[in-house]
C-alpha cells in the first residue's frame, strides 16, 4: 500500500502525485528533520512534518504556509549533496533510475522521487499551487 496524493473537483481528479510506500515519505521527511530541522520533527516546518501521512487533507487554509515550506525545503535541498547511489542499490528507485536512464541524483533535491522520477518537492509544490489556484485541499489517498 502507498501514498497517493491528489486534488478532486467534485468526483474529477484534476492532479495527483504518486508518493510511493508509507517508509518512503518517511525517509523524505527523516532527512528533512536531520538536515533542516536539528532533529526536532516539525520544528521548522510543521505543515509538512507533523501531518499524519495516512489519511486526511491538506486544507485550503494549510496550503499558504505548506506550499512556503516545501519552497523553503526544496531551495536547500538543492544545495545539499544526494543520497549515495549505495543505497538505490535493489530498491524500486535504483530501478526508476536505471529504467528511465536518469542516473544517480546530483542533490537531496532529486534524492526523493517517484515512480516516474519526478521529485517529490515538484510534485507535492505542483499541487499545492494548484490547490491554491481552484481554492481546493490535498487529499491523502
Amino acid at each position: 500500500m502507498g501514498l497517493y496524493l491528489a486534488i478532486f473537483e467534485g468526483q474529477t481528479e484534476l492532479d495527483g502525485f504518486e508518493i510511493g510506500a508509507y517508509q518512503d515519505f518517511d525517509g523524505f521527511r527523516q532527512a528533512i528533520v536531520s538536515k533542516l530541522e536539528n532533529g526536532e520533527q516539525g520544528s521548522k516546518f510543521p505543515v509538512l512534518q507533523l501531518h499524519s501521512d495516512c489519511d486526511g487533507q491538506w486544507s485550503m487554509h494549510e496550503l499558504p504556509a505548506l506550499l512556503n515550506e516545501l519552497e523553503e525545503i526544496r531551495i536547500a535541498f538543492l544545495k545539499l549533496g544526494p543520497i549515495l547511489p549505495k543505497a538505490y542499490d535493489g530498491t524500486w528507485q535504483g530501478a526508476v533510475l536505471n529504467e528511465l536512464d536518469l542516473g544517480y541524483p546530483n542533490s537531496l533535491h532529486t534524492s526523493f522521487f517517484d515512480c516516474n522520477g519526478e521529485p517529490y518537492l515538484d510534485g507535492i509544490i505542483r499541487l499545492a499551487r494548484l490547490g491554491l489556484a481552484k481554492d481546493l485541499p490535498i487529499l491523502f489517498q
